[in-house]
């Protein structure tokens, strides 16, 4: 019999999560189109990763001693990329980005979001012990844009840099994050300040 203690684990999404991605809804408050994240984890996500667009890893809850989530709170998408730079050539440096980001609305506030950002940079940091990477990338629609600013030391990318899009994000706000050259110090943990 499931006991009541809750535990919380980020892990990547699988069929084991569909039946609680289905109640999973984003406040309409706070993103210009919920539908949209809404539809991709109960949609696209697992065939995204089936063929190779990008892997989603979900906040989820268990109870404890129970094998299958009973919540999920929160997802982050992510996908490898590059941060273009257009001069008299086109060049590129090897990124990780943030295809997608949505927390459920029931778990806003609660610091979520900054959690599966922060799992983000650690990837990065776990993939650099295997492959270059030197930005981490996010298309942010226009109301997340000081939101992402918040929480890490996103920039804009500007006129000087692009980065890669699809039809769905071309109207998003494209942000970098300069991953520091590698070390045994954890980056970019602001535990001690609060988030929106």
């Amino acid at each position: 019999m499931c006991g009541k203690k809750r535990v919380k684990k980020i892990e990547r999404f699988d069929a084991k999560h569909a039946s609680i991605a289905q109640s999973f809804y984003v406040n309409p408050e706070h993103c210009e189109n919920p539908q949209h994240f809404e539809g991709y984890i109960r949609l696209n996500a697992y065939g995204d990763f089936r063929s190779g667009m990008s892997t989603t890893h979900v906040m989820v809850e268990y109870e404890d001693g129970c094998d299958d989530p009973v919540c999920l709170n929160g997802y982050i998408s992510l996908k490898a990329t590059s941060l273009v730079i257009e001069d008299n050539t086109l060049s590129g440096y090897p990124a990780l980005e943030i295809s997608e980001l949505a927390v459920d609305k029931k778990f806003e506030g609660q610091h979520y979001g900054k959690a599966l950002l922060e799992y983000a940079v650690r990837i990065c940091d776990e993939l650099r012990e295997q492959i270059g990477i030197k930005y981490l990338l996010v298309c942010a629609e226009k109301n997340a844009e000081s939101y992402y600013k918040h929480v890490l030391p996103f920039h804009n990318a500007g006129d000087y840099y692009i980065i890669p899009r699809e039809q769905w994000n071309e109207n998003c706000i494209p942000l970098y994050l300069w991953l520091p050259e590698k070390s045994n110090e954890p980056r970019y943990c602001m535990d001690d300040e609060e988030d929106e």
